[in-house]
């Protein structure tokens, strides 16, 4: 399981997203909150609309789901609310993000265990590539920031690192691993 996960090319990619991603974050958190405003904003209206048309094609042609009628509102409705009262959403960021980055931390306890078991010689950069998430995803729960700006920002700061200490993780695996 432990040379699976760290050899695989996914891994290397995942942590280079994780880097790429956390540099806009931390360097431009004012553009990246207006993005994601309208971004929530654009793809509830979508949603919603769509929804609404798919009602009204149901309608038509005699099988119209009443479903599909309250996801529209809701969604139109959802939509609105992210337009005019964004603040209550990001006050909500801080702990989304946190879970994120716990859900990353956790998801490598397995292979830390198995690295652990099989007494691999990558377990230190392993603990790193664990645990850090881990801190982070807490401290971002525990939200001591206040503004969503520096929530992203320190969320950025949490994906470059994450990204990194994965990223060394593969290559240290890679060039430790015996080879076939």
């Amino acid at each position: 399981m432990f040379e699976f996960f760290w050899t695989r090319k996914t891994s290397l990619w995942i942590s280079i997203f994780y880097i790429v991603l956390g540099i806009p974050l931390l360097f431009a958190p004012a553009q990246c909150l207006t993005l994601f405003k309208w971004l929530l904003f654009g793809g509830s209206i979508v949603y919603g609309i769509v929804r609404l048309i798919r009602y009204s094609q149901g309608q038509k042609d005699g099988y119209a789901q009443t479903s599909d009628k309250a996801l529209g509102i809701l969604f139109l409705a959802l939509g609105v609310f992210c337009l005019l009262f964004y603040n209550i959403i990001f006050s909500f960021l801080s702990l989304v993000l946190g879970i994120l980055l716990l859900a990353d931390g956790i998801g490598k306890i397995p292979v830390l265990i198995s690295a652990k078991q099989e007494s691999s010689i990558v377990v230190r950069p392993l603990i790193f590539s664990t645990v850090v998430p881990l801190i982070l995803g807490i401290i971002l729960i525990m939200n001591p920031f206040g503004l969503p700006k520096f929530v992203l920002m320190f969320f950025g700061v949490s994906l470059i690192l994450d990204g990194a200490f994965d990223l060394y993780t593969v290559f240290y695996t890679r060039s430790h691993l015996p080879k076939d």
